[in-house]
């Protein structure tokens, strides 16, 4: 039992115990006597009480002992605690103190990183905005660092130094070609007016200030004008004006003036316009000249014309022989001259056209036609001459085709064209084709292909000028007025002739005109 004492005081530490020793003594005393009782037990009963009295004392000093023990125990216990609390106090203190440093650390870390890192970061993103709205004065202070962010910054101070040249030189450009601009526009000779989108006026070069002040407008467009510049600026579409029959009148000094008007856009996006300018070009010289040369043609064409008629019914009556016979030498030279006659009156009859469609007396009588018959009675026509010369004279045109607006007789005129010089110019046993077809979506062609030689390089600029004939057509009859007075009815119907020559070595003219 001894042994068990001592492991159990081992165990809970009670070397240090005043009664564990007297403890120890009194549980071997108990221990012992017990033993002996259990070896020697008396054999009278007196001296069996006698020796429960002696373990009852040992029972009871043991007990005590044990009781004293006990509380020396528990007394070491609460020390025990007592310290425990003492430490678990500072260990929590300290954690705290662990804590509460590593938190500050990480507060000093985090604002010493931003102040490193990310105001950079911050000051750099400002640099840029204020590089955006053009501020390339800026420049940023360099740091003596390895990251990344020092490496860009120099770079970024490169980048605004360029800037800073880049539009110095441009702000430069910009006004040195301002000043061109102002000079062009102040000693160009012709009135200019620059517009807002909305057609009011925000600048004008001195030759139009001069013009509308002499017509007492200072400030304003004149209404025919204004007229002009409504129309272009709610179509969205340029008038550039060249006919001089076109030509506005105006006012001057109480003297009458002819202007071209001139309407563009004075940039080259079409869908969002930084303005309009309106150039008017004074043409009443040039009016004045075409129209005196357009009278002129009217009195001599008219003039001339009387008389040829006359001799043209006298050369009538001696060929149907009224008057006499005739050899057969006379009536070949009757007969010359009767075609001579003949070609006159038709140049005179293309001078008289071409004067009143200058005169802007020409009309048109527009009604809706099928191509087919529109086209059918002039082949017709065309066919006995296309016969004579062995040629093979056919109609394409689909049935589908879209019907036209267009004044038949005028029109006829320009195919009377397209066939005539086909016929002229196609090679013996050629064929001459009369098609029609949609082209884009407002407009029929209507095409004659012929299989001649087609027309020169240096001639196709100019075949639809008036009096132009081509080289090496000396000997072809006219004077050259039919494809200009062609161009003419064309245009008069708003429409569009032209020139091609196809893949197939054949040569094609067209007109396209409106649809219905």
């Amino acid at each position: 039992m001894r042994e068990s004492i001592w492991a159990l005081a081992e165990s809970n530490y009670h070397e240090n115990s005043p009664s564990f020793e007297r403890l120890a003594a009194a549980v071997d005393a108990y221990g012992s006597r017990y033993t002996q009782l259990f070896q020697e037990l008396p054999n009278t009963r007196e001296g069996r009480n006698v020796a429960l009295s002696e373990i009852g004392l040992l029972t009871q000093q043991v007990s005590q002992l044990t009781s004293e023990e006990s509380d020396f125990l528990g007394r070491q216990v609460e020390e025990d605690n007592q310290m425990l609390r003492r430490s678990t106090l500072q260990s929590n203190t300290l954690i705290g103190f662990l804590l509460l440093s590593g938190v500050s650390a990480s507060i000093v870390i985090f604002f010493q990183g931003n102040r490193l890192m990310v105001d950079p970061l911050v000051n750099l993103t400002d640099s840029v905005k204020e590089i955006q709205r053009g501020n390339f004065e800026l420049t940023l202070p360099v740091r003596n660092s390895t990251d990344e962010i020092a490496q860009l910054i120099p770079a970024f101070n490169d980048m605004a130094s360029e800037l800073r040249l880049m539009r110095r030189t441009t702000d430069e450009k910009l006004l040195k070609s301002d000043q061109q601009s102002r000079t062009i526009l102040a000693n160009f000779p012709h009135p200019i007016v620059l517009l807002s989108n909305e057609g009011t006026i925000e600048k004008m070069n001195p030759s139009a200030e001069e013009l509308f002040e002499q017509m007492g407008i200072l400030g304003a467009l004149p209404r025919n004008i204004s007229e002009r510049v409504n129309e272009a600026i709610s179509s969205n579409k340029e008038l550039l004006v060249e006919r001089l029959d076109e030509a506005l009148l105006l006012r001057v000094d109480e003297s009458e003036h002819f202007y071209l008007p001139r309407i563009f856009r004075l940039s080259d996006n079409m869908e969002t316009t930084g303005g309009w300018a309106l150039l008017l070009i004074n043409v009443t010289r040039l009016r004045f000249f075409d129209d005196m040369k357009s009278n002129l043609i009217s009195t001599v064409s008219h003039e001339i014309k009387t008389p040829l008629t006359g001799i043209r019914m006298v050369l009538l009556l001696l060929l149907e022989k009224k008057v006499g016979e005739l050899n057969e030498l006379q009536e070949e030279m009757l007969t010359s001259a009767q075609n001579d006659c003949e070609r006159l009156l038709e140049t005179l009859r293309n001078l008289l056209e071409m004067s009143r469609m200058d005169s802007g007396a020409s009309s048109l009588n527009c009604e809706e036609i099928a191509p087919l018959e529109l086209v059918e009675p002039i082949v017709s026509n065309f066919a006995p001459l296309a016969e004579e010369k062995d040629l093979n004279l056919k109609i394409e045109i689909p049935d589908e085709t879209p019907n036209i607006l267009v004044d038949r007789i005028r029109i006829s005129e320009v195919l009377n064209n397209f066939l005539s010089n086909a016929i002229k110019h196609s090679p013996q046993g050629g064929t001459i084709t009369v098609t029609a077809r949609p082209v884009k979506s407002d407009y029929v062609r209507i095409g004659v292909y012929d299989e001649g030689e087609g027309v020169p390089e240096e001639a196709k600029p100019h075949i639809f000028e008036r009096f132009y004939r081509a080289p090496g057509q000396n000997n072809v009859e006219g004077i050259g007025l039919g494809l200009s007075i062609a161009r003419e009815i064309v245009s008069a119907h708003e429409g569009r002739i032209g020139y091609l020559r196809t893949s197939e070595d054949r040569t094609l003219f067209y007109c396209n005109l409106p649809r219905i």
